[in-house]
């Protein structure tokens, strides 16, 4: 009997600490209170499983989901209501990291609005070689479809609005690089600003950058852009952050920061646009108050928990959602309010 009972409060002791362990490991997702997110950023959370799912090698360099990707972004701009001449394919020339040269394809929809000013809003779909490139960057395009989708419905918006699907992100950020240099100096002209979405899920936190660094003269400029969407952001309630290592008040260690805020490096397709003098705004989760892997304070650990996902095999829905439950819908949910905000108002 007495075996019996200990064997019985042994493996009551072993399920409990599996129970105590699967509940520890579910981390705390920072939420704003009082917002009403109606019905914002659902449709994007059922792309980001579509995409998860079914679309999970997207390399473009002969990734077998590329293609695909690409058929399934047109057959929802499609369904949506956008007719075959407001979708074009852009060619985009690239070169693998073998020194290959290969070509993969933007995908551009256009919604025309009451003036020929415009936003251009992108989102890269390809995806690195670790994981399902949930984060990186299914994220931004289910972002980018939902409001894509939803706003052809809403017409007349003030602005034209821009919808560009990016390839070769991972490649030196050729698609948009592409985009960029084919811009004529009227549509450059005519652009107030670019929406870049890139890895929205996965970080502890929901950012805003934009601005370009004058290290010379301790500053930031072309702030313009990001100041108005911050603001709306405010007047949302939403709880959004920018990186907090400033000339006055560098990170931990360093004399200056290596992006003083609000801005971001040349990391992602915001740059080409910025280098054409357009100014840009660009969300992301991250966290830039721990330091990275090789202890910089560069955002690159994106959660304080876990570690990082982007470019890791960690980077899928399922493994996102065991470690911090809510979290994708819930940031999707914060940027797609915010998104569409940005994009409907007659003030900006």
């Amino acid at each position: 009997m007495a075996g019996l009972i200990l064997r019985r409060f042994t493996a009551l002791a072993v399920l409990l600490t599996v129970a105590w362990a699967g509940s520890a490991c579910a981390f705390d997702t920072e939420t704003a209170t009082g917002v009403n997110f109606g019905e914002y950023g659902k449709q994007a959370y059922a792309y980001l499983q579509y995409i998860d799912q079914n679309l999970q090698d997207r390399d473009s360099d002969g990734g077998k989901d590329t293609v695909r990707a690409q058929e399934w972004i047109i057959r929802e701009l499609e369904t949506a209501g956008y007719a075959d001449a407001q979708i074009e394919k852009q060619d985009v020339p690239f070169q693998t990291d073998s020194g290959k040269k290969r070509t993969t394809q933007n995908i551009i929809a256009t919604l025309p609005g009451q003036t020929e000013q415009q936003i251009i809003v992108g989102a890269h779909y390809d995806a690195g070689d670790e994981g399902n490139g949930t984060g990186d960057n299914g994220s931004g395009v289910a972002l980018l479809l939902e409001t894509a989708c939803r706003l052809v419905r809403e017409q007349p918006l003030p602005e034209t609005l821009i919808f560009v699907f990016f390839g070769a992100e991972e490649y030196d950020l050729d698609g948009s690089a592409a985009y960029a240099r084919s811009m004529t100096k009227r549509e450059v002209a005519d652009t107030l600003f670019m929406i870049n979405l890139d890895s929205l899920i996965c970080g502890d936190f929901c950012y805003l950058y934009g601005g370009v660094a004058d290290f010379e003269n301790r500053r930031v400029d072309e702030l313009d852009a990001f100041r108005r969407v911050y603001a709306i952001g405010v007047r949302l309630g939403l709880s959004l952050h920018v990186i907090p290592w400033t000339f006055d008040h560098p990170a931990p260690g360093f004399r200056e920061p290596d992006y003083p805020s609000p801005s971001a490096g040349d990391w992602s397709d915001h740059v080409a646009f910025a280098e054409r003098g357009i100014q840009y705004v660009y969300f992301e989760a991250s966290n830039w108050e721990i330091p990275g892997p090789d202890r910089q304070y560069d955002g690159d650990s994106e959660t304080a928990d876990a570690g990082k996902f982007m470019h890791t095999r960690r980077d899928t829905l399922t493994k996102l959602e065991e470690l911090f439950p809510g979290r994708a819908l819930y940031h999707l949910r914060v940027f797609s309010l915010l998104l569409n905000a940005v994009l409907t108002d007659h003030d900006i």
